[in-house]
């Protein structure tokens, strides 16, 4: 679990936990999807290559991207390849997650409303809260979103000011961000599709 989640779980408390899950399903909405598809738009007819090449970084970063005695040379120069890597569609990721949490509100009936401008203000003011420079975007616009606090024991903390999250907020993070990766997903599909466009009249 330490692994998936980058804590030791062993004492963590009911709330925590639910924490450790939901930064986790936020922060892996950039590195699963975002950044993917930013690089297949960015490098054209190299894109393809670019998001491999990517995802290929990204899984080596979560593989020894921690600072160990046996992974450290390799470790800290995968990780902050990663963080290069990453910059920029970070920064972009509380646009998406507040669209996401706008269309959420729309379809989840049952389930406490989100706050899609929350999310924005957050993540604007508590990005630089966690030691990683682009984890913190998209982890503070889903607890702004969600209205929880995110916690990793004597680290960070995300959003203070609100409630504890709890065990039917695994499903509103869930729901948020499988949303965000269809805007996401569709949005890239738009922009490729006018960059044929354009293309074609060159």
């Amino acid at each position: 679990m330490i692994a998936y989640v980058s804590r030791d779980t062993s004492n963590l408390n009911k709330s925590r936990i639910i924490s450790a899950v939901a930064e986790s399903i936020s922060e892996n909405y950039v590195d699963a999807l975002l950044t993917p598809v930013f690089f297949y738009i960015v490098f054209g007819p190299f894109g393809l290559p670019a998001a491999y090449l990517f995802k290929a970084a990204s899984t080596l970063d979560s593989m020894v991207g921690y600072k160990t005695e046996k992974y450290i040379h390799l470790g800290w120069f995968s990780a902050k390849f990663d963080d290069v890597l990453n910059w920029i569609p970070a920064r972009l990721s509380p646009i998406f997650i507040a669209a996401g949490a706008g269309v959420s509100n729309l379809m989840s009936a049952g389930l406490e409303k989100m706050k899609p401008v929350s999310g924005l203000k957050l993540a604007g003011k508590e990005n630089k809260i966690t030691p990683s420079p682009n984890s913190g975007w998209p982890m503070a616009a889903a607890a702004g979103a969600l209205q929880i606090r995110f916690e990793k024991p004597d680290t960070y903390v995300i959003g203070n000011d609100f409630r504890e999250p709890e065990p039917q907020d695994i499903s509103r993070v869930s729901i948020l961000i499988i949303i965000t990766s269809v805007i996401t997903a569709a949005a890239g599909a738009l922009a490729i599709g006018l960059i044929w466009h354009a293309a074609s009249f060159v």
